[in-house]
């Protein structure tokens, strides 16, 4: 004879089993995200520091490049600059700064002063409107030979002559000389240093624009051979960075002097931060770490910004010194920007 079994149905026993559930899914959630987000956050630094690098390299080739050139230019024949009754003689250097300026977007000029103040000078304009303007120069110009030199009866002329990116004349005038080159930075600092320099920034006589410039003298204190590079060349390099969203980036020099900046965003929007500005002077609270001692090259995470501040990741790259000058390139963007799509999805699977 079968005997009737009752189960009771204990509702206590599936609501700890249930708990038991939902507790360890949580924990396991929890580990899962900690996890993605302490390797996005490495994912992060390392991208930054990539950046940073990429950045300096492209700097320093530009530096690098310009010191080499200028350097193995100045080692030429006298000839090269000088005709045997002692004027300038740029035949030669005139195809040889045409040809390097075209391969460089970032050199403005190359050019050779004299201690006779004789002086020429190859402007790389690439149809830039603010240089047509400023160099009075006719449309479609793309380099122009500035040539300054002295007559037997004591007199100097200037004369301007602009070319086509084919090289072919455009226009040509002459105008009252009133530049002399050994009154300018760079030959004074060249020919104190006895060998390479790179002068801090001020304004190039052409066009009014601030820039730096590398130089060296040319043998037995003949002259000195240089190359100028602008400020606003270095803050097209910037801003060809393929930085998040918010992100921002900037070089500056030896002295904690802003030479470029680019950022993105609402955070730097109303940043204000012209070239030269001093970082103790920077009030923007995202940036306060461009005021503190400078660290090894490398990513680090901060937090910047109001009420407590938000995390960053802030990578640096620090240069060695290029003729006595160093520099520092900074780039920086909210953590937020690299765990959005993180978030999102930890946002869906808790809903």
């Amino acid at each position: 004879m079968l005997r009737k079994v009752t189960m009771r149905f204990q509702h206590w026993v599936l609501a700890l089993t249930l708990l038991l559930v939902i507790s360890l899914s949580s924990v396991f959630l929890l580990t899962v995200f900690q996890t993605f987000k302490s390797v996005a956050e490495d994912r992060a630094l390392g991208n930054f520091s990539l950046i940073a690098d990429q950045t300096w390299f492209r700097l320093d080739a530009l530096l690098q490049g310009s010191s080499r050139f200028v350097t193995a230019q100045a080692h030429g024949a006298a000839t090269q600059f000088v005709d045997q009754e002692g004027r300038i003689n740029g035949r030669e250097m005139v195809s040889t700064f045409i040809a390097s300026i075209d391969a460089e977007a970032g050199i403005y000029s190359h050019f050779f002063g004299l201690a006779n103040e004789d002086f020429l000078q190859i402007i790389g304009i690439r149809g830039d409107p603010r240089l047509l303007k400023a160099l009075q120069a006719p449309a479609g110009a793309y380099f122009a030979v500035r040539r300054i030199t002295h007559s037997t009866e004591g007199g100097r002329t200037e004369e301007w002559l602009f070319l086509d990116q084919r090289r072919q004349a455009l226009a040509r005038r002459q105008v009252v000389p009133t530049f002399f080159p050994m009154q300018r930075p760079w030959y004074a600092q060249a020919m104190q240093a006895k060998g390479l320099a790179v002068t801090d920034p001020y304004l190039f006589a052409s066009n009014g624009e601030l820039g730096i410039t590398v130089a060296t003298p040319l043998p037995d204190r003949l002259g000195v051979l240089a190359t100028d590079i602008s400020l606003s060349s270095l803050q097209g390099l910037l801003e060809t960075l393929p930085l998040p969203p918010n992100g921002m980036a900037t070089i500056a020099d030896g002295k904690g002097r802003i030479l470029a900046f680019h950022g993105k965003g609402a955070r730097y929007a109303a940043a204000g931060i012209a070239p030269l500005s001093a970082v103790e002077q920077i009030a923007n609270p995202y940036l306060s770490f461009l005021r503190q001692p400078a660290t090894a090259s490398g990513a680090q995470l901060l937090r910047l910004g109001p009420d407590g501040g938000e995390k960053f990741v802030v990578a640096r790259h620090q240069s060695q010194p290029v003729g006595g000058t160093a520099f520092t390139v900074v780039v920086s963007a909210p953590l937020s920007d690299f765990l959005g799509p993180f978030k999102e999805a930890e946002k869906d699977v808790m809903l």
